[in-house]
């Protein structure tokens, strides 16, 4: 809180952002950083201004403004303006009841049970039997690029517990992904979040599931000597893609999974593993 904005070291949302993070690190609720993403809604008030911002807790802290900074003065000139305050004052009642609930439902689990506060809240895919299929996350992939959402997760069957690829996109080509894991020129794709946009996050990340296959990227091997045969899968992969009209954007060494055996040598085989830049190609433009 701020007597204007401008005034004293730091932004009042800054502020409310330090003490979410000094709360929620504190050792009293340690039980509950270790178990969910500890929601909560924040405000920073400045004067007679004031901002609404949301915070999670990953392996860092995430927060991000809900609103601009809003006019809560008296202002004759704008008198509709206090229907929109109004509305927005009606909203943190009830985000604040679902919080209490949320905290009243949801107990921390005991102590030594596995961190799942930086992963995402969805568990489950539908498999193309219509089945659910649960899973646990294990660990983040490509953790030194923060804008990937790439996890490495396990499904619960007790019985026969599969790892998994479970990422989240903004956009995805599951056309070309299908027509290169029927050549095995791509993983298998177990489950297609764009054929259920309402069971999304949002409209802006899309789950997409995949079998794991055992490899490292092209990248990771610049100065190892590779087979030819590696190389023919890549042609053969964006030759087939061609045919049918699409076009692989994202080209690069990184997206290249070379399959490896279980002692870690590579067998020889090349998988294209990314297709959120894979468009179809328009003749018209």
């Amino acid at each position: 809180m701020k007597n204007e904005i401008g005034t004293g070291s730091s932004d009042p949302s800054i502020q409310a952002a330090q003490s979410y993070t000094n709360f929620w690190s504190s050792t009293a609720v340690e039980d509950w950083l270790n178990s969910c993403c500890c929601p909560s809604i924040l405000i920073g008030i400045a004067g007679p201004w004031m901002c609404i911002l949301g915070a999670i807790f990953l392996d860092r802290p995430v927060v991000q403004p809900l609103t601009d900074f809003l006019w809560v003065g008296e202002d004759p000139v704008r008198p509709l303006e206090l229907d929109n305050i109004a509305r927005v004052f009606h909203s943190i009642n009830q985000a604040r009841d679902e919080l209490e609930d949320y905290y009243e439902a949801n107990n921390p689990p005991s102590p030594g049970k596995n961190n799942t506060s930086p992963f995402p809240y969805l568990t489950h895919y539908l498999d193309s039997t219509g089945q659910t299929v649960h899973f646990v996350y294990q660990n983040l992939l490509c953790s030194e690029s923060p804008e990937k959402s790439i996890y490495l997760a396990e499904t619960t069957d007790a019985e026969n517990p599969q790892p998994i690829i479970v990422k989240f996109v903004h956009s995805y080509n599951s056309d070309a992904h299908r027509l290169l894991a029927q050549n095995r020129l791509a993983p298998q794709l177990l489950y297609d979040g764009t054929m259920y946009p309402e069971s999304q996050p949002g409209p802006n990340h899309t789950m997409i599931v995949m079998e794991f296959v055992q490899g490292t990227d092209l990248e990771s091997l610049k100065s190892s000597r590779l087979s030819g045969s590696v190389f023919d899968d890549i042609k053969a992969a964006i030759d087939l893609l061609h045919a049918r009209d699409f076009v692989f954007g994202d080209l690069r060494e990184p997206n290249v999974m070379v399959l490896q055996d279980l002692t870690g040598n590579a067998t020889g085989k090349a998988m294209l593993v990314d297709f959120d830049w894979c468009e179809m190609w328009d003749l018209e433009l």
